[in-house]
């Protein structure tokens, strides 16, 4: 056939139809190179969405339990006064040298955590019953913070007064925290155990130059205890040996820890 006119303008202009169609192998006319990045993330925004930590790579916390009045002549953390009084008591907290912890639900633990623990371990939050009497342990301990006489009287503080028991109270997890046989702990979680084993110890006894995995295998069981329930009212998770201990010193069946550990940490955040 001759070539030529027509048929060879026919030709030339194919190549340059496909071209202009955008008709590549396996493509169809519609999807364009430009239009395959659409959905691509841009540039410089990869390391933004990458570097979120989504709050769902931690466990929900427990339901807070909010505290319920005792009665006329309670005095309770549900009293109208006591948020003022917690206020003041968190002035002093200012100077406490508070180590940076987060527990398993990915929070950090304020003093604010921290000091209601101590209430809760202390005496649930109760200064005065319904009866209108001062919580009192076996030994005499008083009020929110199961203050020794002596020791508020070293404070500057009347037990018996619901303020001033909450003032002393920090002052003396002030002086707990900030001295040099606390500090030297370099564990932050360790640190805030061997401290609420102080409040119950005293400050200067020597069983707390044991370390805390010594001090809950061996005892006192009183102070192990309250090591395992501060873990619990912050969130922190218990070791498997730990939830052993604490089925014993609290004597509850092992399978009944979980439950403990959220109820701690819900009655202490609802202070």
């Amino acid at each position: 056939m001759k070539m030529g006119g027509p048929w060879l303008k026919a030709l030339l202009l194919v190549p340059l139809l496909v071209l202009g169609l955008g008709v590549f192998p396996g493509k169809t006319a519609a999807q364009t190179p430009f239009e395959e990045n659409q959905n691509v993330t841009p540039v410089g925004t990869e390391e933004t969405v990458v570097g979120k930590k989504s709050t769902s790579e931690f466990p929900k916390p427990p339901t807070v339990i909010p505290m319920k009045s005792q009665g006329a002549n309670s005095i309770t953390t549900a009293s109208a006064e006591f948020d003022s009084w917690f206020a003041e008591a968190m002035k002093i907290a200012k100077d406490w040298k508070f180590p940076e912890l987060k527990n398993q639900y990915g929070k950090i633990i304020t003093r604010e955590d921290f000091f209601r623990a101590v209430l809760w371990i202390e005496s649930n939050g109760v200064h005065k019953n319904g009866k209108g009497t001062v919580t009192k342990s076996y030994i005499g301990a008083l009020g929110f913070g199961q203050l020794m006489p002596n020791t508020a009287k070293g404070l500057g503080v009347d037990p018996k007064d619901a303020r001033q028991n909450l003032l002393g109270s920090a002052k003396y997890i002030k002086e707990i925290m900030n001295s040099a046989k606390i500090q030297k702990v370099d564990d932050p979680m360790k640190r805030m155990i061997m401290s609420m084993a102080a409040y119950n110890l005293g400050p200067y006894s020597k069983l707390l130059e044991r370390d805390w995995d010594v001090l809950k295998a061996r005892g006192p069981a009183e102070t192990a205890s309250y090591g395992l329930k501060l873990k619990m009212c912050l969130g922190l998770s218990l070791t498997d040996s730990e939830k052993t201990l604490t089925a014993k010193f609290l004597g509850v069946k092992l399978s009944a820890v979980p439950r403990l550990e959220n109820e701690y940490y819900a009655h202490s955040h609802g202070l």
